[in-house]
């Protein structure tokens, strides 16, 4: 009986083949970070904080009267700060606004 040999361009389009195979299986179960996947749970960057006679206040991004007051004074805060809240700092979210007001009254 007669062996017969298998041509290397077969060799190597199999491997080319599993190879390809791997890295799509290893592409297709990486996690996909949830901001991608996930809208913007809550604000959505309606809310602004902002300087309101002195505190600290959220406004609704269209209004000119703030929906909430809050007990931190711009004067205790860094110029930098106080500079920026001026402006109107954009708020991302709930998780975004808790983080901002903490570091402002820590």
């Amino acid at each position: 009986m007669k062996t017969r040999k298998i041509p290397l361009y077969l060799y190597v389009t199999g491997a080319i083949t599993v190879l390809s195979l791997f890295i799509s299986v290893l592409f297709l179960t990486q996690d996909v970070p949830a901001e991608s996947t996930a809208p913007q749970t809550s604000m959505e960057q309606a809310y602004i904080l902002k300087d309101y006679q002195g505190k600290i206040a959220l406004y609704n991004r269209d209004a000119k009267t703030p929906q909430k007051v809050y007990d931190v004074y711009l004067m205790n805060l860094p110029e930098l700060d106080q500079q920026n809240l001026k402006k109107g700092i954009p708020v991302l979210d709930q998780a975004h606004l808790e983080k901002l007001l903490e570091d402002f009254d820590s």
